[in-house]
């Protein structure tokens, strides 16, 4: 029989060890987002960076989830790239 748990202890059942990451966090889901939102656009970070005036190490450090997104970088994100707000952070809502 098999037994699945989140979490980052593995579960042993008969013999067989499952592992699974934990859920990601709002702000992992929101930098998945951001980043699946810009592959879509087809243009590079470092034009996201340069065209929404946030400096590309801090768009690096929140794409990889070292820190969330503030709004006022989401608008600046979203304005850049032609699509609302909602777009950005609405997978992440609704993955919770």
């Amino acid at each position: 029989m098999y037994q699945l748990q989140t979490g980052l202890t593995p579960v042993q059942t008969d013999g067989i060890v499952i592992r699974m990451a934990p859920t990601p966090s709002y702000t992992e889901r929101v930098a998945a987002a951001v980043a699946a939102a810009i592959a879509e656009a087809g243009i590079t970070y470092q034009s996201v960076a340069h065209g929404s005036g946030i400096p590309p190490t801090t768009l690096h450090r929140k794409l990889n989830e070292h820190t969330a997104f503030n709004v006022r970088e989401l608008e600046q994100i979203a304005k850049y790239l032609g699509i609302e707000v909602e777009q950005l952070t609405a997978p992440a809502r609704d993955a919770a």
